[in-house]
């Protein structure tokens, strides 16, 4: 039926209207038909499911149609709620009506017009009834209700005009419903109304990551691996961030200690008091937003701009346990603005609750109350309701003063007094918020009074003074009431505002100020009786007349602080203050406050018995805080306690602390009359300065005065400093010994224990390396395999062996364990690291040497197989060193640390052990100072000189010109070197040149060390100044070899020349002269004797590296080979040939390299 009805509208708009208006005119039958209507709706909804339809049939009044069929349809389900007649189909027809209606609401025209029609209190009816409904109330009714709300919350996110017309719904609901005796229904409303002029705002969540800080990883166990964490998990404070992290970490014994562990949010300690709100606000969102304007550069941001909690990443907290790593350096963040988004004007935030007013909400709500208050006890739950709406509504001045003058504060202030007689504490707290707001408002107007407004207090008319004092009496009863002793947190919330509303009430009227003010008169002249009571029932605490006297006096003194503390800085609130003045109730008050410390002044007076008794009188805190409160803003009464003579006393005062707030007190009350807050409410400012100044410089004389007390008695004594400061100087030793005391050198000194060679000679130290295993390229048999050797740098963190073990053992035993060189890692500063290099030093067992040497190359052996022994292996590792020095190849590319200083540092200490196995293997001493004659003296014609073909080469023609001279640094004497040093240059510059053909550019091969070192092999063709690149490129690789040379001539002097004692450097001569029992092979030559003891002085060995960098400076910082020799101090060697020009030189040395083949 429906496919033939859509086939006869489908080609004539004329149809499908008349067949519109037809399924219509059928819609209001359906009410009967339930269930049995399903076909029809699927018709009508397949109809109207294009937007023309819907608006042809709204101009045709479907809205108001459909609004009558869902309010007859309520009607009758709920007719049937009284009855036993249950149908789970029940609300069938309800729903599908909701659903029509909220089709048609889908077209913003049509929902205009539903609002202009009025039909949302007809909507809101319905909704009203269906949530009444309990017998009735099937799966369907629910889902109507459902419907039903969601359709109402769409049409007031809007527009502000709709809310308007909701409220006026609302308010006609309570009209209807208000009669009610259960009163469920006017609850909703009033819960809707609430919900609609003050929305609940729902509570940021905000997101942490917490991470340790990584210098403690070795200190706390475990770490927090669910980040992000969410606030709503944590708590409001930054306490509580610190004792989640103390609970999931174990740490329990800091859980109760706030200065155990210290919370870092970029780069500032936070305090634990401060909210994460505020810290992740103020300062997390500042610091990523000034990261971001920072990293933008040049773009044009607004420095005001704020980034969204929705944009802004996780607020990132570090955790460490305070002291750990010495005096914290970071700025300290203790106070923060508090959230200023309360400072919004409430005429703007409440501006809707105007509309409570306009359509006549506030008399109905008004009525409410008065026919509530009958039976406090059964409607306190609709009572309390009905006062939150009207304490919205009263955010606004309209509001207010409407309710002025409607007479609410006489209907309010009767309903009060019937709350206290019941002891309804909830309504009353309410009704004593809206009462506070309505008097404030009424001294602000001058057009109506607080008496007019308050006509139905008293049955019979009186003047506007009898009318105050009543109202004021009234309030004073409930004071004075009985249960206003008791300490509930309820009552004591009610007595401090009925004494906040107290002063408003008396305002402009003197008979109520005269009642006010004579209730607490007794009282207040007399406090030494106070002090004498009060002392009696301390020395007698079961006496219960002594203590309902004692209990009821002091209630009423501190009522009368709370109604001082309430008067505000106005005419009216002057006007009170100047009787009390005339009263004489300040002048009691300073001079017994005078009397009670009339000892003041006297010698040691605050270490007395006296001032001891006289800060444990009852009297003095509430003194001091009447003082406040009346002086504040009001001259005459400042003036009586500065004529009182009082000034030096609270400054006295104020420095107590502990004593029933007393220093407090007295702090806040030199405050106000020091206006410090810059309100205007103090007029003795240059007074109290003066004698905060006074006391400051005094304490500051007497701290000077100790300091050079103590100092004197430790021998020492301040001094003027050469930039101006002061400093402290050792007057006169006391400490016998201390100058014999030893520091341990900080360069050489184990990071972890911070002990050197010095306080531990005996404990061999090491430092962390990382090697990885480099092929040189060209194999030493001839093979195209290559050899492999290793390649080490360090960033020079020391540690003993023994430290590392432990460290090792206590990184195996955290919760999560690390494995020995990633726990290394981070005690290497963060540079990967996968061995440990011994540091011989002079007092170092040799076995104990030996066997960490031998745990080395058991390290370095599982890197994978390398070609040779160990000590070629070093050697190879010294010259992949020196090759990145002269290359400018980077130290860190693959440790990710560590660079020149450190590895200058590093590079002796390779030499040292190499050394060590030279001196242990005689046989390789031989070998190598033979390979040296033999590769100086080898001249062949092939081109590939290092390589034989088909057979292994002999000794000293396998290895490069680099490896020969570190060969030489190992095992010659500086005179055999000086005598070597020439031809070594001479095949140095060959090998550059070699090079150059292959493409190696000095770029290329400062990426790569063992570019520079591989063997000279490849084409002999070509000259110096033809080759492709041009001849400065290939200048610039022959200095880098001339660098490396250099730097062989720096190390054969540091480690082989011994200087004299004025300075002079002395060749140690290689003489035969022969030291027994110095070396395992019997035997030591003088060159040999001095660098063995260059070897052991580790001091001067790092020392070296200073000279060693400044050489490197200067010798890359050279333009032309003149200069670069002359660095190198071999300018004399150059040009001793008769060479002019060392390009000459230069020249001849390659050309000399190609005839001779090597």
């Amino acid at each position: 039926m429906c496919m033939l009805i859509s086939l006869l509208c489908a080609h004539s708009s004329s149809r499908r209207f008349r067949l519109l208006n037809l399924l219509m005119s059928l819609l209001p039958a359906t009410l009967s038909a339930g269930e049995n209507a399903t076909e029809y709706f699927e018709l009508l909804f397949k109809m109207i499911d294009s937007e023309d339809a819907r608006l042809f049939l709204t101009v045709r009044g479907c809205l108001t149609t459909i609004c009558k069929l869902i309010s007859q349809e309520v009607g009758n389900v709920e007719s049937l709620e009284r009855s036993l007649h249950i149908d789970i189909s029940q609300g069938f027809i309800l729903h599908k009506l909701i659903e029509l209606l909220g089709k048609f609401l889908e077209v913003p025209n049509i929902r205009s017009r539903f609002m202009r029609e009025q039909l949302l209190s007809e909507v809101l009816e319905a909704l009203i009834v269906i949530r009444g409904l309990i017998v009735q109330k099937t799966k369907l009714i629910s889902d109507c209700n459902r419907l039903l709300k969601d359709l109402l919350d769409s049409l007031l996110l809007e527009s502000s005009e709709n809310k308007r017309q909701f409220i006026q719904a609302c308010i006609s609901g309570l009209q209807i419903h208000g009669q009610e005796r259960k009163g469920r229904t006017s609850l909703f409303i009033l819960e809707q109304l609430c919900n609609l002029i003050c929305p609940s705002k729902p509570e940021t969540v905000y997101y942490l990551i917490l991470n340790k800080a990584h210098t403690q990883e070795e200190f706390i166990r475990g770490s927090m691996t669910k980040n992000p964490y969410s606030s709503a998990e944590i708590g409001p404070l930054m306490r509580d961030v610190k004792n989640k992290i103390c609970h999931q970490l174990d740490l329990l014994g800091l859980v109760e200690d706030d200065y155990g562990m210290e919370l870092l949010v970029a780069g500032n300690i936070i305090s634990l008091d401060l909210s994460i709100a505020q810290v992740y606000e103020q300062v997390w969102k500042k610091s990523v937003s000034h990261s971001s304007n920072t990293v933008a550069g040049g773009t044009l941001l607004s420095s005001n701009a704020v980034t969204s909690t929705r944009d802004c990443p996780p607020m990132a907290v570090t955790y460490r346990l305070q002291g750990l790593d010495g005096e914290a350096t970071e700025p300290m963040i203790k106070e923060l603005d508090e959230d200023r988004e309360e400072s919004q004007d409430p005429e703007v935030e409440f501006a809707i609750a105007g509309a409570v007013q306009e359509c006549g909400g506030l008399e109905i709500l008004l009525g409410m109350i008065q026919r509530l208050r009958d039976d406090l006890k059964s409607n306190q739950e609709q009572l309390v309701a009905v006062l939150n709406l009207l304490m919205h509504c009263c955010k606004i001045r309209e509001n207010r003063r409407a309710l002025l003058g409607l007479g609410a504060l006489g209907i309010l202030l009767e309903t009060a007094r019937r709350a206290f007689s019941v002891d309804a504490m909830e309504p009353a707290e309410g009704i004593l918020l809206i009462v506070e707001s309505l008097t404030l408002e009424a001294n602000e107007t001058n057009t109506i009074s607080i008496t007019q407004s308050a006509l139905t207090v008293a049955t019979e008319e009186t003047g506007a003074g009898e009318q105050a004092k009543k109202i004021v009496l009234m309030f004073l009863e409930r004071l004075c009431h009985p249960s206003g002793l008791k300490k509930s947190n309820k009552q004591q919330r009610n007595t401090e505002m009925v004494a906040r509303i107290l002063p408003a009430l008396t305002y402009g009227e003197p008979a109520a100020m005269e009642s006010l003010i004579q209730h607490f008169d007794p009282y207040l002249q007399n406090w030494g009786e106070f002090d004498q009571l009060q002392k009696e029932h301390q020395d007698n605490p079961k006496d219960e007349t002594i203590a309902q006297h004692a209990a009821k006096q002091r209630f009423a003194m501190e009522n009368f602080v709370r109604v001082s503390e309430s008067l505000k800085t106005s005419s009216c609130g002057e006007r009170l203050k100047d009787i009390i003045l005339e009263k004489g109730i300040v002048t009691v008050a300073v001079r017994y406050l005078k009397e009670s410390f009339a000892f003041m002044g006297h010698t040691g007076f605050k270490s007395s018995a006296d001032w001891a008794s006289g800060l444990k009188l009852p009297s003095v805190p509430l003194i001091l805080s009447m003082l406040r409160g009346l002086s504040m803003g009001h001259s005459a009464t400042q003036r009586c306690i500065d004529e009182g003579g009082i000034l030096s006393l609270l400054h006295a005062l104020e420095g107590v602390l502990g004593e029933n707030e007393i220093g407090v007190r007295a702090e806040n009350l030199l405050d106000t009359l020091s206006d410090k807050e810059g309100k205007g409410d103090g007029f003795l400012t240059e007074k109290v300065c003066n004698l905060r100044h006074a006391t400051r410089d005094e304490k500051r004389r007497r701290a000077l005065r100790k300091r050079e007390e103590l100092l004197q008695g430790l021998g020492m004594k301040w001094e003027p400093a050469p930039d101006g400061g002061e400093r402290i100087v050792v007057a006169q030793p006391l400490l016998e010994g201390l100058d014999e005391m030893e520091e341990e050198d900080g360069e050489l000194a184990c990071m972890v224990c911070r002990e050197g060679y010095k306080l531990r000679p005996t404990d061999l130290l090491g430092v962390y390396t990382y090697s990885k295993r480099v092929n040189m390229g060209v194999g030493t048999s001839g093979s195209g395999r290559g050899d492999c050797v290793y390649t080490t740098v360090s960033h020079f963190n020391i540690i003993h062996f023994q430290c590392h073990q432990e460290a090792k053992r206590a990184d195996a035993a955290l919760k999560n364990p690390k494995k020995e060189w990633d726990g290394a890692a981070l005690r290497n500063n963060e540079t990967l690291c996968n061995n440990l290099f011994p540091l011989k030093g002079p007092s170092v067992p040799m076995a104990q040497y030996i066997r960490y040497i031998d745990q080395y190359w058991d390290y370095l052996n599982a890197l994978g197989r390398a070609d040779g022994s160990r000590l070629r292996l070093l050697t190879y590792d010294i010259v992949l060193m020196l090759a990145r020095f002269a290359t400018g190849a980077s130290f860190s590319a693959d440790s990710r640390g560590g660079g020149k200083e450190s590895n200058s540092r590093f590079l002796p200490f390779m030499i040292q052990m190499a050394r060590h196995l030279l001196d242990f293997d005689t046989s390789q001493r031989r070998i190598m100072a033979k390979s040296i004659t033999t590769y100086l003296a080898s001249s062949t014609l092939d081109s590939k000189p290092f390589i034989s073909s088909g057979t292994q080469p002999s000794v000293g023609t396998e290895e490069t010109v680099q490896f020969m001279m570190v060969t030489s640094l190992l095992s010659e004497s500086y005179e055999a070197w000086l005598q070597h040093r020439r031809a070594f240059l001479q095949r140095a510059i060959y090998h550059a040149y070699m090079q150059r053909p292959h493409g190696r550019s000095p770029h290329r091969s400062s990426s790569n060390p063992t570019n520079v070192v591989r063997s000279d092999s490849g084409s002999t063709s070509g000259s110096f100044t033809t080759e492709t690149g041009g001849t400065d490129e290939l200048s610039s690789t022959i200095l880098q070899m001339l660098v490396y040379t250099g730097l062989i001539e720096q190390l054969q002097r540091f480690l082989k020349v011994k200087k004299s004692a004025n300075g002079a450097s002395n060749p140690a001569e290689g003489s035969p002269k022969e030291l027994e029992g110095e070396d395992e092979s019997g035997s030591l030559e003088i060159w040999e004797v001095v660098m063995k003891e260059k070897l052991l002085n580790a001091k001067e060995m790092v020392g070296f590296s200073k000279e060693l960098l400044s050489w490197l400076e200067d010798m890359t910082s050279a333009t032309d080979f003149q200069e670069a020799f002359d660095v190198i101090g071999v300018l004399p060697d150059v040009l001793s040939g008769g060479y002019s020009r060392c390009e000459d030189f230069v020249n001849d040395a390659i050309n000399a390299g190609k005839s001779r083949g090597f």
